[in-house]
């Protein structure tokens, strides 16, 4: 797998590296030299298409990530992009060469994040956090005469559902019963929090994307939060 995330990296960088070089010239005005790159390099720039095409499919296949929007997103728009770049090249078109630079420099920012905003997941969980904390300390009490909230107020427990927010719902829902992608429902789970946090690390081949980056504090949050499915 990380053979392939590399490969599939370096073809990107690549591309986008053609396609700047490309677009350069023809602000420049060297229609001449672009020209001659251009049909130097017409055979090596399909193949390179082709494969940027081939390890985007194979990662959506074999990395877990199949049940979730901006893998997709980022697929179509690199074929969207290839087809205005095609354009752009044939006609000598700034227009479309640029517009098939900036696609590309988005995908890249995307495929980076794993974000169609580019926001990185942990500023995402930073900020769910920080928005659940506020409703929590805003939430009445009994002490004012009014019921308080059933959730757990525990900072653990909030930081837990936050990380469940970012890296898991899109493929075990709100809930933890969605089942896209073949997830399982959480709360019939029978692993232990041993096994579940080994399976956040590692993931399952072509169904569960691996976090290793996440922390053993963090995946103990998460299973904190994952186990309350089974108490509602």
């Amino acid at each position: 797998m990380k053979i392939l995330i590399l490969s599939h990296s370096l073809i990107a960088g690549l591309y986008l590296t053609f396609f700047l070089l490309l677009t350069t010239l023809l602000f420049a005005k060297k229609t001449e030299l672009f020209d001659s790159i251009r049909e130097k390099v017409k055979i090596l720039r399909m193949i390179v298409e082709a494969a940027l095409l081939g390890t985007g499919i194979a990662l959506l296949l074999q990395s877990g990530y199949s049940g979730q929007i901006w893998l997709w997103t980022k697929i179509g728009l690199v074929a969207v992009a290839i087809g205005v770049g095609i354009v752009g090249m044939k006609n000598k078109s700034i227009f479309f060469m640029v517009l098939a630079t900036m696609i590309l420099v988005y995908v890249y920012g995307v495929a980076e994040t794993k974000s169609l905003t580019m926001k990185p997941k942990a500023v995402q969980a930073q900020e769910i956090f920080n928005q659940e904390m506020s409703k929590r300390d805003s939430q009445p009490t009994m002490m004012e005469g009014r019921p308080a909230s059933s959730e757990p107020i525990d900072p653990a427990f909030i930081e837990g559902k936050s990380l469940y927010l970012v890296h898991c719902i899109q493929c075990h829902g709100a809930d933890g019963s969605l089942g896209a992608g073949g997830a399982k429902k959480l709360e019939e789970t029978l692993l232990t929090d041993a096994e579940i946090s080994t399976l956040i690390t590692n993931g399952s081949k072509g169904k569960m994307p691996d976090l290793p980056f996440l922390k053993a504090k963090q995946k103990e949050k998460i299973i904190l939060y994952v186990r309350s499915f089974k108490e509602e």
